[in-house]
């Protein structure tokens, strides 16, 4: 599919440690690769997809080849390197939406069989993280991150149905760092949630305001080993994401929550 976009500087050019960068924008000016790979419903046929000249997903491209059915993410083109996300699972795969968090595209996890696998570990002993999403629903216990293949160095995020809250939570060298979260997650509404996490301490930040601390008691538990993955807790599709995702960032440092603003603004959301 043609791609295009202009020369100016881009949101991630001036981050360094890099580790993922899935979204349904060009975030760097280096990157000059595809998107997404889609599959469509009528005949299973798969596709990858870039940018348009505006350096947005080339959704006017994807409505023509998807026609009358729908199609499904397989592929999530990583901007940072090669640590895409990918299902080759067909019953497994989200499903992409022209028009979602803030009228940009995104792909939702239905809450039942969603997910998809990551090579790379995200974690270190510093990283950050950005995420633009939308819950679906809040009654159930979710994952929508499960980094859990190293039983020294690992992070869940989720949701936690048992005190309505949105939580992070991490282990590092072996031992439990206590979680980060928020009270009251709203359905139905778009959120840009930023993480900064050391070797000692870790701070959510929802739209821009600082979660309160958590209790490594009450926070979600991560596995002790297990694939990484985005929209569950296993391949089992246990605890199952049941909403919508638009663009994930981490880097290995504690980095600037500047993007958080960059995303806030192209997503229409509102920051504190």
């Amino acid at each position: 599919m043609l791609m295009g976009g202009g020369g100016a500087s881009l949101p991630l050019d001036s981050y360094s440690s890099l580790t993922a960068a899935w979204g349904v924008r060009r975030l760097k000016s280096s990157y000059t690769g595809n998107l997404v790979g889609l599959r469509r419903s009528s005949d299973n046929a798969e596709a990858d997809f870039g940018y348009d000249v505006n350096g947005d997903l080339d959704v006017a491209a994807i409505t023509t080849w998807v026609g009358e059915g729908t199609a499904y993410l397989h592929t999530w083109y990583d901007q940072s390197g090669s640590n895409n996300l990918t299902q080759t699972t067909a019953g497994n795969q989200p499903l992409y939406e022209a028009s979602i968090i803030g009228s940009k595209p995104g792909f939702g996890f239905d809450g039942t069989d969603d997910w998809m696998a990551f090579a790379s570990n995200l974690d270190a002993a510093n990283f950050t993280g950005f995420m633009a999403l939308r819950l679906d629903d809040d009654t159930t216990l979710q994952y929508i991150i499960s980094n859990t293949i190293d039983t020294n160095n690992r992070f869940v995020f989720g949701i936690d149905s048992r005190d309505d809250r949105i939580k992070f939570r991490r282990t590092i060298s072996g031992s439990y760092i206590d979680g980060n979260r928020q009270a009251n997650p709203a359905v139905n509404t778009d959120y840009i949630v930023s993480i900064q996490a050391t070797a000692l301490a870790s701070l959510l930040y929802l739209n821009g305001a600082a979660g309160e601390a958590g209790s490594a008691l009450e926070d979600i538990a991560p596995l002790s080993t297990g694939t990484k993955i985005v929209g569950a807790k296993t391949v089992a599709a246990v605890s199952p994401f049941n909403g919508h995702i638009s663009e994930i960032v981490f880097t290995s440092a504690v980095s600037s929550l500047v993007f958080e603003d960059d995303q806030g603004t192209y997503f229409g959301v509102a920051m504190a």
